[in-house]
């Protein structure tokens, strides 16, 4: 849509046409902003001071980024421009910030009104605000990376984001931020006793509790499985802080009624504080402080703590986006490798990859600390080609070394398996590295599989014509796990460690494995049983029949140097 598509109405020049013109602007329900060629303010009707808080004297001159809210990205803005620049109009939705800090979501059209000579003299901005209800329906379809798809809650990148916004704000004017990051205590108890999809309910059902109840000038994450991050602004002092997570933790331990089961949770609080009379900290800095508040509330095993300088040598590491990135850059990740054995004889069958981040201040990262962030934010594509590389660069030193042809199994991301390119990346690795195909395994969850189906199998396919095992991680979480041994060319499977962990007390799950074997020796498929910790365990599969097993019990993940001295020195 352009100005050139808009139905011209002409309206008589009588002698009140200005009047009639003011009274029309000053009463639509939709903002108004004209500005000059330089894009300065040159008028604001009613209803825009009503939205942003802003009268006409307080812009005059000033450009619209004045409502710039800090969420978007500076490339939104510029892709905003060109379009304007380019076609004449643009019209799409995006969060700007009132005059006393609120966050809003609104819709905007902006026009270019050219003279006769095809140079811009003006822009006309239209602005909807969106009602609390519209916000919440607009903003699951806003864009799904900025949103937990489970409680749709906004995510950890928006919340970033967000943040980043609220330190802005504490630049411009006088006021202050609270920073609360809280976590459910018993959710894997529940989890155990009434199973996964019981816990999400609760985790919906947790979500929807909170957000019929926030204040003006906040904003509610899932930070990660069950830890939520709270941002609010305009605190009068440390009472008020404590009366809203007084509030939360009553909210939260009134008992919920799930499928007629009743129970009750509980939790624990951490905070941090900043003023504008502070000096500026950074949205890294300010995470690290949060959560480093709720560590020592667990520890000490109170509802809350506040955040004080005593915790800096006590915290945990607060991982953003930039830290991956840079990572990446600085080659900080390695793989460490966890041995596989024959369940008859405990011979080395061969390792799993697994990685580490050796991170220059925090020492060793273990991945599930790191890799949901690189899924959601698209690092994770670039940490994998990573990992498949340095597994195949290692099976060739050990070949080298003299040990022979070692298998090497890795793990594939959902996003990675799901590129088109994969299968070329994979042939060329195989190709620059050296790597023998027929020693290296990949390790997919039934996630990664699309409901593509006939694309799923030409390249899975594709995979084993190149010599790679495929191999489905996790077996038998999910619904089609059957269906796949039958329609996909796999050749292992590893049964859940969730499933080892309760095997000793459970018959019904010592039934599932022993089924699970049976069905596999048929399909001639390999089963590898993963998580074994106790010798009860071990004995118990080893009965069941399963070809492989991996665990603690064994030995943990290990530098290259550790395996090769503990596993691989009696093959010279």
């Amino acid at each position: 849509m352009s100005l050139d598509s808009v139905e011209k109405l002409v309206f008589p020049k009588t002698p009140y046409y200005d009047e009639v013109l003011n009274l029309v602007l000053n009463n639509t329900q939709k903002g108004i902003v004209f500005t000059n060629e330089r894009n300065e303010i040159i008028y604001v009707n009613k209803t825009f001071t009503d939205i942003t808080g802003y009268s006409f004297e307080e812009v005059k001159g000033k450009t619209p980024k004045v409502l710039q809210s800090g969420i978007q990205p500076s490339n939104f803005y510029e892709e905003m421009k060109r379009e304007v620049l380019e076609n004449g109009y643009w019209n799409g939705t995006l969060w700007n910030r009132t005059k006393n800090g609120e966050i809003y979501l609104q819709e905007l059209e902006i026009y270019a009104f050219r003279n006769k000579e095809g140079k811009i003299e003006n822009f006309l901005g239209i602005i909807s605000k969106f009602s609390e209800e519209e916000m919440v329906k607009v903003s699951g379809s806003l864009d799904i990376e900025y949103y937990d798809p489970l409680t749709s809650l906004p995510n950890r990148l928006l919340f970033e984001k967000r943040l980043h916004s609220t330190l802005q704000l504490l630049k411009r004017i006088d006021t202050n931020a609270a920073l609360i990051f809280f976590q459910v205590q018993n959710y894997h108890d529940i989890n155990e006793t009434y199973g996964l999809l019981f816990g999400d309910l609760l985790l919906k059902r947790l979500a929807k509790r909170l957000e019929n109840n926030l204040p003006m000038n906040s904003m509610l994450a899932r930070w990660n499985g069950t830890t939520f991050a709270y941002i609010m602004e305009g605190y009068r002092d440390q009472k008020d802080i404590e009366k809203v997570i007084e509030k939360f933790s009553k909210i939260l331990t009134s008992t919920f009624v799930i499928n007629g089961i009743s129970l009750n949770i509980s939790v624990k609080f951490g905070v941090a504080m900043h003023e504008s009379s502070q000096e500026m900290i950074d949205v890294c800095t300010f995470l690290k402080m949060a959560k480093k508040a709720l560590v020592q509330a667990k520890k000490r095993d109170v509802l809350y703590c506040f955040y004080d300088q005593s915790m800096e040598m006590n915290g945990h590491y607060v991982i953003i986006e930039s830290d991956i990135i840079r990572a990446i850059k600085n080659k900080e990740f390695v793989l460490y490798y966890q041995p596989l054995l024959t369940t008859d004889s405990k011979e080395l069958a061969g390792f799993e990859a697994l990685i580490r981040w050796h991170h220059p201040t925090e020492g060793l990262i273990t991945p599930g600390n790191f890799i949901p962030l690189a899924e959601k934010s698209g690092l994770i594509n670039d940490i994998g080609e990573y990992v498949f590389r340095e597994a195949c660069e290692q099976q060739v030193r050990w070949r080298k070394s003299g040990y022979g042809d070692l298998l090497v199994s890795v793990n594939l991301s959902m996003n990675q398996f799901q590129d088109d390119s994969l299968v070329n990346y994979i042939a060329r690795t195989l190709q620059e590295t050296g790597a023998n195909p027929n020693y290296i395994s990949i390790e997919l969850t039934e996630s990664s599989f699309s409901e593509d189906v006939e694309n799923t199998i030409i390249k899975l396919k594709q995979l084993s014509e190149l010599g790679i095992t495929i191999a489905i991680d996790d077996f038998g979480t999910g619904y089609s796990s059957l269906g796949y041994l039958i329609d996909f060319p796999i050749h292992t499977i590893k049964i859940d460690r969730t499933f080892i962990k309760v095997i000793e007390e459970n018959e019904k799950i010592e039934a599932i494995v022993r089924a699970i074997n049976s069905m596999a020796k048929a399909l001639d498929i390999k089963v590898v049983a993963e998580g074994i910790e106790t010798d009860t365990q071990f004995e118990l599969v080893k009965q069941l029949e399963c070809d492989i097993v991996q665990g603690f019990l064994f030995d943990r993940p290990q530098e290259p140097k550790i395996i090769e001295q503990k596993w691989l020195a009696n093959k010279l």
